[in-house]
């Protein structure tokens, strides 16, 4: 709620906000750097790097950012365009003309990852849109075909849902966060929330007898 642009908290028991921004701290693992991850929806966005101003662009209303020690990647592109242009060389496309680009529809999410000092630029996946028909996933060909090379018995397709355990929880507990309106400190060998133990009920649902869920 913003109150003579003054922006104050409004609570509501009923349903998750209608916009926020989520900050998710990621440790260092499997020789990768320590990550910070923004989550910002509901029309909310961090704010334009300065290579965007210097091009006097500005963001879009999805996409996903990252910044890294050596350069930024807004929306799988080099900024500002000029370095995407003197890396790609002969290869360089111009924006929405086949390399690089999300494609297809935004959706409402748009997401920053920033790799620790020392890192590579190498961010976290995030949910946020959708491909467009056609795209192609980095296992070569369009994400239909290897969906159904899947089917076929071929290699798990880019969607694989176990590929996709670690953001699903990560966000799990970003709402947990919204919800009980307190910092979250996840323990992921226990897979106990640490600093507030009321919380840790929000990680299980009781299901009404008979609809249980059976492994």
């Amino acid at each position: 709620m913003v109150t003579n642009s003054i922006a104050a908290r409004q609570r509501n028991d009923f349903s998750y906000p209608q916009a926020c921004s989520v900050h998710f701290k990621l440790p260092a693992a499997n020789g990768n750097p320590p990550v910070d991850l923004y989550w910002y929806d509901g029309g909310m966005r961090p704010s334009p790097p300065e290579e965007l101003r210097d091009e006097s662009r500005e963001l879009g209303s999805t996409g996903l950012l990252f910044l890294g020690d050596k350069g930024k990647i807004l929306d799988n592109r080099i900024i500002p365009e000029s370095r995407m242009k003197s890396y790609l060389g002969e290869a360089y496309t111009p924006p929405g003309q086949g390399r690089g680009g999300r494609g297809g529809q935004g959706g409402r999410g748009a997401q920053t990852a920033q790799a620790g000092r020392g890192g590579q630029g190498q961010g976290a996946q995030a949910g946020g849109g959708r491909s467009g028909a056609g795209q192609a996933s980095g296992m070569g060909g369009t994400d239909l075909a290897n969906w159904i090379k899947a089917c076929k018995g071929g290699p798990p397709a880019a969607g694989n849902f176990l590929d996709n355990i670690a953001i699903t929880e990560t966000f799990n507990l970003g709402y947990i966060a919204l919800r009980t309106n307190q910092r979250v400190e996840w323990d992921p060998v226990a897979r106990r929330i640490t600093n507030n133990a009321d919380a840790n009920k929000y990680l299980r649902r009781e299901y009404r007898a008979g609809w249980e869920l059976k492994a």
